[in-house]
Order: C-alpha cells, then sequence, then structure tokens
C-alpha cells in the first residue's frame, strides 16, 4: 500500500498486538477503526503534563468541519479521497477517515493524542465512578 501523504510504502507492524501499516518516512499510520480502538486503549508510555494540558485544552473544539473532502489524499486501499473527522466528535483531534471505512489515517504523533484522550477520559470516568457509584451501577445495568 501507498502512504495517503505520498511518502512511499506502508510497512505492516505490529504495535501492542494490532497489525498496523506504517510509513517509514512521515511516521503516518493506516489503522483499521476497530484496530484504533485496541491501540488507543494501550497506554505505551507515561505522557508529560504539558502534552495532556495541551490536548485537554483542545477537547470540545471540533477543529475542522465534520467530513470535510482532503483532495489528493487518498486512502490506501481503494484510492478514494479521504475526509477529514473528528476523533470521537469533539476530541479536537482530525484524523482522516476513508469513506469506505477501510481505515483511518493518522498522521505522525496522532496516535499518542489519541491515547492521551483515552487515558484522560477512562480516569474521569473512573473518578465520576468512584463519586457516584450508585450512578454507575445503573449505567452498567442499561
Amino acid at each position: 500500500m501507498i502512504c495517503p501523504n505520498g511518502c512511499g510504502r506502508l510497512q505492516a507492524t505490529q504495535f501492542v498486538g494490532v497489525l498496523v501499516d506504517v510509513c517509514l518516512d512521515c511516521v503516518g499510520i493506516w489503522v483499521g477503526e476497530a484496530e484504533l480502538e485496541q491501540v488507543a486503549a494501550q497506554p505505551t508510555q507515561a505522557w508529560p503534563q504539558p502534552a495532556i494540558d495541551e490536548l485537554v485544552a483542545r477537547i470540545g473544539k471540533p477543529g475542522i468541519g465534520e467530513h470535510d473532502h482532503i483532495p489528493g489524499v487518498q486512502c490506501p486501499t481503494c484510492t478514494t479521497d479521504l475526509f477529514a473527522q473528528n476523533y470521537h466528535d469533539l476530541s479536537g483531534i482530525v484524523v482522516k477517515t476513508c469513506p469506505e471505512k477501510h481505515g483511518v489515517w493518522l498522521e505522525g504523533g496522532q496516535l499518542g493524542e489519541i491515547q492521551i484522550y483515552t487515558e484522560y477520559w477512562a480516569k474521569v470516568l473512573a473518578d465520576l465512578n468512584q463519586r457516584y457509584p450508585e450512578s454507575a451501577q445503573q449505567s452498567s445495568v442499561a
């Protein structure tokens, strides 16, 4: 497969037990949507507080219009132009997705941002569940 940025070929690599395709030139990652959620849930390093603070400040800001077309950046599977999409709606992290659901393109560094975002919300949820255990029990039953 060819890198959506046109750098060269993508190389299949195992990352925390998930097969992803990496461009060794721009360090972008092509990954399936389900696989992205698996990778995002696996912290790979301790994140510095400034990186966490910067990302948390972006939460709730769309960053880009929903499904903005990106001409010239193509899916490595079907060569359809990718669309910009805010990861998990209002994360502030804009990823590129294939409209045919072949995968998600992450620019270099975006996987780390997604992992920070995932860890942050896991901590928020754990804190809420600890403060309001009756709500946590009700939501797990629903």
